[in-house]
């Protein structure tokens, strides 16, 4: 019994100290071998920063600069960073690579940005083959006169973005090889001063506000990125540009997932459920609709606009009743998305395959049928232009569905009117050119030529 008691105790004295000895193991492992390991890691890259302090790091250090700062009387200046995150600013003026990508310098800033001039000519061939949107919607809001053509009221206006983007006529017969010289002159020599041409961020009163925020970013960001990194194709990239909300590729970056990502599956499932939208839509009337009002919905009004567009020359493919051409729409684009995509900047007959096939068909401006909703495909340059610089307030943007709203909000994409251009003059002084020299990269874009 003795000797049976004694090997009990010291196996869990064994037990005993096993488990202490895993555990001082793990506390080593993660207050001493793991943080330092990183530090390293990080120094061989040129990435500094103050010593790990056992256990605590540098969060003491951090309170009594803040302490310090905080005592210090703070004068009437917008210069509030030394005093906010007053750790943060003393540690730049140390570490020479944070401080050369995030120290304020405003009068260094705009020669570096404006340097990059092979980096600017990449970016507009960018967008030009891949436009954030590739078509811009609007309605009329009475009937107006597009050039030569009179539109009833309530037509809804496509203009497409990529059409332009990728005509022989202005980009001449190379237009789908990807090639930034061409801008080498500038937008205006590049499409021999067609403003319509090249409109990736839309024209006139309601150009993206973000134009001059997001190329700014997109060159800080690459001039960092490409002085450490090269790239090359990946052996598992699939070539599949995708318009949802913005045009980007379908597969994202392989290996990540992103919640609400549409699979062939899921796609299938909207664009059938797509017509049964369409056909309660067409019965929708915001209360009950009389026979009347149902038959001069879905028969009357649309052959009208359609007789009176086709006395103007403008052809399109033939109502159907209550479906419109969605059936027709929904078909081509199950087509494309069966083929294998070739590798080609080639995107136009993909991304957008009806508009592709009718203009060929029906010419550069025609009529479709969205449901009920007639819609005027627009493809000329000139259109396109007019449309967009028009100041009359005629060419209202389509009003956002109830899951639009809940992204959008009330924001400048869903006003109109004086609130818009109140919103609108106070969102251009935060995005123009001289108010978006902000703390970046100047010492690291000064001396790239890129």
């Amino acid at each position: 019994m003795r000797s049976s008691g004694g090997l009990l105790i010291i196996i869990s004295s064994f037990l005993c100290l096993f488990c202490f000895v895993a555990l001082l193991f793990k506390i080593f492992h993660k207050i001493w071998w793991t943080p330092n390991c990183i530090q390293k890691l990080m120094a061989s890259q040129g990435i500094r920063g103050p010593p790990y302090r056992l256990i605590h790091g540098n969060t003491k250090e951090i309170s009594n600069m803040y302490k310090e700062a905080r005592s210090r009387p703070l004068s009437l200046s917008h210069d509030i960073f030394s005093y906010v995150q007053s750790h943060v600013h003393s540690y730049m003026e140390q570490y020479i690579f944070l401080s050369s990508v995030y120290r304020f310098e405003p009068h260094e800033y705009p020669d570096g940005i404006s340097k990059l001039e092979t980096m600017s000519m990449i970016l507009n061939e960018s967008l030009r083959l891949y436009p954030p949107a590739v078509a811009i919607p609007r309605i009329t809001g009475r009937v107006v006169r597009l050039g030569k053509l009179i539109v009833p009221a309530n037509v809804q206006l496509l203009v497409s973005v990529l059409a332009p983007h990728h005509e022989p006529q202005f980009w001449g017969p190379d237009v789908h090889l990807f090639k930034p010289e061409r801008f080498s002159g500038g937008v205006a020599k590049a499409t021999n001063n067609n403003v319509g041409a090249f409109v990736p961020f839309g024209l006139g009163p309601r150009t993206c506000v973000g134009m001059n925020f997001a190329t700014t970013e997109a060159k800080i960001a690459l001039s960092l990125i490409l002085q450490r990194s090269s790239f090359t194709l990946s052996p598992a990239y699939i070539h599949a540009p995708y318009q949802s909300i913005i045009f980007r590729p379908q597969h994202r970056l392989q290996g990540c997932r992103r919640l609400g990502a549409r699979s062939p599956e899921n796609e299938k499932r909207a664009s059938t459920s797509l017509l049964k939208r369409l056909k309660v839509k067409a019965f929708s009337n915001y209360g009950r609709p009389s026979k009347t009002e149902i038959f001069h919905k879905i028969w009357w009004t649309p052959i009208r606009v359609q007789r009176l567009m086709a006395s103007q020359g403008i052809r399109g493919p033939p109502y159907r009743l209550i479906d419109g051409n969605a059936k027709e729409v929904s078909n081509m684009g199950k087509e494309v998305m069966s083929r294998p995509l070739d590798l080609s900047h080639n995107i136009f007959p993909v991304v957008l395959p009806h508009i592709h096939a009718w203009t060929k068909i029906y010419g550069k401006n025609y009529l479709q049928w969205h449901g009920t909703l007639p819609q005027l495909v627009v493809t000329e340059a000139d259109l396109c232009k007019e449309i967009f610089t028009n100041k009359d307030g005629v060419y209202l943007k389509p009003k956002f569905r109830p899951y639009a709203k809940k992204v959008f909000g009330n924001g400048l994409p869903a006003l109109e009117g004086e609130k818009w251009v109140k919103s609108r003059r106070l969102a251009n002084h935060a995005f123009r050119g001289e108010s978006l020299n902000v703390s970046c990269c100047s010492s690291y874009v000064r001396n790239w030529s890129l």
